[in-house]
């Protein structure tokens, strides 16, 4: 199974995560038959897990909208993991909407109780996760997350949106103070949508309009 921590360092490093992964947490053992599924893509046999709460920790920490993930990661007693194949020759709207298919096809098979999305560190619901694709929500059907850390002793945050750089571009990030989270993250969310259909397009020394 793959590493959280060393999966986004190395792909990091790269500039974008390649393969793109996510996982899907099973409560009950599921056999997949390989003749059904997709082509092009890397999906794993289910492998067993323990202590499933402490190895998904740092993405629980960072799951804002889903108050129950823990719950469900606690009943987790296996994963499958589904890898992209071969993404270089795909434009990323492409790239993304082809996983999406996937993972819903898989969806259908597997019913599991939690998906383990790696390149934006979240825990996602998978009712939801359909609902949200079903009225269109093609890039923010938890391919990005907010997230937001306290810097010690100050009064200062930090918020990022994680999970634009899987898709090479650039993620966005903020410092503030005295300012509403929730609409920091709203605008965080609005900048990111713009990167991800503009392209990389702010430079070193550019500016954005605040809120």
């Amino acid at each position: 199974m793959i590493d959280l921590q060393k999966y986004q360092q190395e792909q990091s490093e790269k500039g974008y995560h390649y393969p793109y992964t996510v996982q899907l947490l099973l409560e009950n053992d599921v056999k997949l038959d390989r003749e059904k599924l997709p082509e092009n893509f890397v999906i794993s046999e289910s492998e067993s897990i323990e202590n499933p709460v402490e190895i998904f920790s740092s993405s629980i920490i960072q799951t804002w909208d889903w108050a129950d993930a823990e719950q469900a990661i606690a009943k987790t007693k296996t994963v499958i993991e589904i890898s992209d194949g071969a993404p270089e020759a795909l434009a990323r709207k492409d790239r993304l909407q082809n996983f999406h298919n996937v993972v819903l096809s898989i969806l259908e098979i597997a019913q599991p109780i939690a998906i383990h999305w790696l390149p934006s560190q979240r825990i996602v619901n998978p009712q939801r996760y359909k609902e949200d694709l079903e009225a269109g929500g093609i890039l923010f059907s938890s391919a990005v997350n907010v997230r937001m850390f306290k810097i010690e002793q100050s009064a200062e945050r930090i918020m990022d949106k994680m999970g634009l750089t899987a898709l090479g571009c650039i993620d966005v990030q903020s410092v503030f103070i005295n300012l509403e989270p929730s609409k920091m993250g709203l605008y965080l969310y609005h900048l990111a949508e713009y990167v991800f259909e503009r392209g990389d397009v702010i430079r070193d020394g550019d500016t954005v309009e605040g809120m």
